[in-house]
Formats: structure tokens, sequence, C-alpha cells
């Protein structure tokens, strides 16, 4: 799977017309199916104020949308708009991906964009991946995941991860995954700068939202344009 992700943040000057005015336009420009528009819950850590989320079937399919839109790409109508004050862009390519409660909706989708620190060894980048992976065997509230690679990054850092999750709700996230042993006696050592161990940087963003139907796995639906 292949997707692309927009983080935007407004202005604080930005007034309820001009951010409407923009979400149309964007929504204007989204494909009719596999596309997620929405406004960002308030609980998220430079998360942006609204996500714009596509899924691509393969990378082809992803570099025919952007060949059949302007020039400067499909984010193009974001940058240099009043309203907008910050957009991380990401482009990403899932490793692995499980719907671990098929047909259940959730009611909560999750994404940590994080970036490991430069230099960090490729074997310890493969340890943290594999123990980023391995935490839905634990924590059950997780309905559907993904971990994916980032394949283009522009915006506050030059990203390398996403790990996406949805849930029932956002109190099985603040409960359960945030609380299991597993989080604090595995995952917490690569982010706290505390820790000698520690390889992710230390400002990522922290997105949370509602949502009707899945946002990951077959069943979200998929851009397919040849």
């Amino acid at each position: 799977m292949f997707t692309r992700l927009s983080l935007i943040s407004w202005k604080a000057s930005a007034g309820a017309g001009e951010r409407t005015a923009m979400r149309d336009r964007l929504a204007s420009l989204s494909p009719r199916s596999g596309s997620l528009l929405v406004d960002n819950l308030p609980t998220n850590r430079n998360g942006g104020d609204m996500l714009w989320r596509t899924n691509f079937s393969s990378k082809s399919s992803h570099d025919a949308y952007l060949a059949r839109q302007e020039q400067a790409g499909p984010d193009a109508p974001i940058a240099g708009r009043s309203p907008v004050r910050h957009v991380d862009r990401i482009v990403y390519e899932s490793i692995h991906r499980e719907d671990a409660i098929p047909h259940r909706p959730g009611g909560l989708y999750r994404v940590l964009v994080l970036s490991v620190e430069p230099g960090t060894p490729s074997q310890t980048i493969r340890a943290f991946e594999k123990e980023m992976m391995e935490m839905p065997n634990y924590v059950r509230s997780i309905l559907r995941w993904n971990f994916a690679r980032v394949v283009v990054s522009a915006g506050a850092r030059p990203f390398t991860h996403v790990w996406e999750q949805e849930f029932a709700s956002l109190g099985d996230f603040r409960g359960e995954y945030m609380n299991h042993p597993y989080h604090w006696g595995h995952l917490d050592r690569w982010f706290d700068g505390d820790n000698p161990a520690r390889i992710i940087d230390l400002y990522f963003c922290n997105s949370f939202c509602s949502i009707d139907q899945p946002a990951l796995f077959e069943t979200a639906p998929m851009v397919e344009v040849s």
C-alpha cells in the first residue's frame, strides 16, 4: 500500500471562511474514494489542524495521480495560501499491516510520523521496526494497523517512518495502548530523551481524528490510476 499524507496547520489569524474555502478546494482535488480529509482532534502533538490522506494500490498508481494534477503536485493549492501556517507532507510505503479484527468499525484513526536520527546503524533501525510491529500482538485494542517507511518527506523534519492505528475510541489509545507494559518496557527507550538507546528525533507528529469507516488495510478504499 502506498499512501500520501498532508498534516495542515492553520495560521492563528485564519478565519472560518478561509478554512472552509481551503477544505472545499482540497476536497475538489481528492479522489472520489480512498481519501480522508478531516479535522484533527485537539489532542495531538505537531499533528496539524487538518489531515489529508489518500491510499494508493501501488507506487505507479500514486505517480499517475500526481501526473494528472498541477505540475507542482496535488498539494500545490496549499502552498502560499494565507490560512495555512505549515504543512508536513509525507509519502510512504507499507512494510506490514494487519486487520486484527475484520469488519469491526473503528472510531479513531491515529498516525505517528517520526524521524530516526541520522547515522543510526541499520541493524538498530531494523530492531526498532521489529519491536514496533510486534506491539499489536500485545495491545488488543488496536483494530487495524500499518507500519511504513517514508519515501518522500517535506516539512519540519526528514521523516523516516509512519505508524498508523485504528481504535474503537480515544480512550482505548489513552488507556491500554499508552499504559501497556510492552509500550513502556520495550518501545519507550527508542523515544526517551534521557535514555542512551534513543534513536528517534524528539520532534515528531502525532495526530488523531474521528472516522466513520476504515482508513487502513484492504477494507479501506484505494485509488487505482493508470
